[in-house]
């Protein structure tokens, strides 16, 4: 098509040069190229795939038309191409046509219209957003369709994730081509440029981290357990997927992207726990009441002698702003997180991966080895590694009473593992 309209192609059959695109004599663009490119005609004959973004709010002409690229054009001059892209003396890789602040490119790029600091109308991501610029999560592997990037953008298996390793910015849905948006469409999982789509079933989410899938099955997937309840964004789980009631990628209220808003009143991770299980909220069902398992508090005894006993264990621990700890050599503290919640915890045992469809696990009477806790098949007894009872401070002195009855962690035992 390029060169049916007179574009030249080079010596060897197939290769652009720059007679290509121009055109000295008999120009039909005012940048004596083969037509008039102020609509991007020109691009789109090779970067068929790109004019995707036509009409969509990548499309500045919709969206910003008084933005100027680093030559001064606007859009109405460059093209919606032009905004974003310049063929000749552009500011770094991939032909960007806009300023650049420090930092790894790829992010540049995108916080050229959607940082903080950019002074655009646009959707900015907040302070707390996913991470870019790491390699993927450990013990799983990343599909071909989330590509990872090197420094040089260029895509390889051994690349960092980045925003273009979910974003796909020509492309406002991934399931219908033809869907475009509109200015004043608002977004969600199933479209906003992603590559893959996130609602229904957090096939995005899902697709790195694998380990978190059985959340399907269980009774924390609120698509199933309770349908009407929103993120701080105001999107319901099939609308951002069931990963996205409690995580956003984007203007997340607090640690671990939280989509919640966070209560003030208790240590992070009971924060997190305790907006959805309180009176009021989409757990009002399954309270733990006003007597229950201390958290917050330090283990000083783990891995130590002391009184002749070395007291281990397998279940994580936290530090005071919920980062997962990796050596419990350390002061480190036992939270909500550490029995049960999160990570391997957010399932029951997995009867198969489309389950959750029929979902015939939904509001189940747990009982203590099935109840979203981290051990299945071995008791939180031996996971402790100790016959004795927790040490927790606690007004009757060791071990530790809750409503008058001492809890040892071997009485648990009794039950039998499922599945």
């Amino acid at each position: 098509m390029l060169f049916e309209l007179g574009g030249v192609q080079g010596k060897d059959k197939n290769i652009i040069i720059c007679q290509s695109c121009h055109k000295v004599h008999g120009a039909k663009g005012d940048k004596i190229t083969i037509v008039d490119n102020a609509s991007s005609r020109l691009c789109v004959i090779c970067h068929e795939k790109q004019k995707s973004l036509i009409n969509t709010k990548h499309d500045m002409r919709l969206l910003l038309p008084d933005i100027k690229n680093i030559k001064q054009q606007r859009v109405s001059q460059s093209g919606p191409c032009g905004a974003c892209h310049t063929p000749h003396n552009a500011a770094n890789k991939r032909l960007w046509a806009r300023q650049l602040g420090s930092g790894d490119l790829a992010t540049q790029m995108c916080l050229s219209c959607h940082g903080e600091k950019s002074g655009f109308d646009t959707k900015h991501i907040g302070n707390i957003s996913h991470p870019v610029n790491d390699k993927p999560i450990s013990d799983t592997s990343i599909s071909d369709t989330l590509p990872l990037y090197t420094v040089g953008l260029t895509r390889s298996p051994n690349g960092r994730v980045q925003c273009f390793t979910c974003h796909e910015v020509h492309r406002w849905s991934p399931n219908a081509s033809t869907d475009q948006g509109g200015k004043d469409i608002e977004g969600d999982g199933s479209n906003s440029f992603l590559r893959i789509s996130s609602s229904v079933s957090s096939d995005l989410c899902l697709d790195c981290h694998k380990d978190k899938k059985q959340l399907m099955t269980s009774d924390h997937n609120l698509m199933v357990t309770a349908p009407g309840e929103k993120n701080m964004q105001g999107l319901t789980a099939e609308q951002s997927g069931p990963c996205g009631v409690c995580h956003v990628p984007h203007n997340a209220s607090g640690v671990h992207l939280w989509a919640k808003t966070i209560p003030e009143n208790k240590d992070i991770v009971t924060q997190l726990c305790v907006g959805c299980h309180n009176k009021n909220g989409s757990g009002k069902a399954k309270l733990i009441g006003n007597n229950y398992h201390p958290v917050n508090i330090e283990f000083k005894t783990l891995n130590s002698e002391e009184a002749g006993t070395k007291i281990s264990t397998l279940l994580p621990f936290y530090d005071s702003v919920g980062n997962r700890m990796p050596d419990v050599k350390a002061q480190y503290r036992i939270a909500g997180l550490s029995i049960g919640l999160a990570g391997r915890s957010l399932r029951w045992p997995d009867p198969g991966w489309n389950a959750w469809r029929r979902f015939v696990y939904k509001l189940m009477k747990g009982r203590a080895l099935q109840l979203l806790q981290r051990r299945r098949r071995q008791t939180l007894w031996e996971a402790f590694g100790s016959g004795r009872c927790v040490q927790a401070p606690g007004p009757v002195g060791h071990p530790h009473h809750m409503t008058g009855i001492t809890v040892m962690l071997q009485q648990w035992s009794k039950y039998a593992p499922f599945g």
